[in-house]
């Protein structure tokens, strides 16, 4: 977990971070000043909201293009951290040949272990 609120991004620097996805009720203005960002407007996440979500095939499809264009690594991050890991888990579907649902997911609780009570309706 990181601080990514902080003035001096201090660890989003250290990790040369080029872009930044985030999943938000509103957008973080001073993080849009500092590095390039993807703002998608969630209110509320629930399984009863879930068509209010984004495409997750939309936001693979972002992180690809910025990687491909240098605009790489890229830092995705939610309120909780569901949403995010979700979405982290396709791209690792969808970009590692062999890949699956629970290859990926596995992957992805190793970063962040508390995605391990990641609800089943995400994905």
């Amino acid at each position: 977990m990181t601080n990514v609120l902080g003035k001096d991004y201090m660890q989003l620097i250290c990790l040369k971070i080029g872009t930044v996805i985030y999943f938000s009720p509103n957008k973080f203005e001073h993080l849009e000043k500092n590095f390039t960002c993807i703002h998608y407007k969630v209110d509320k996440f629930n399984k009863d909201t879930v068509c209010e979500l984004p495409d997750f095939k939309d936001v693979t499809e972002q992180i690809s293009h910025a990687n491909a264009n240098g605009n790489g690594p890229v830092f995705m991050f939610c309120v909780n951290g569901f949403l995010s890991a979700a979405i982290a888990a396709r791209y690792v579907v969808e970009n590692t040949k062999g890949a699956n649902k629970q290859l990926a997911i596995a992957s992805v609780m190793s970063k962040r272990y508390e995605n391990k009570d990641m609800p089943s309706w995400l994905f």
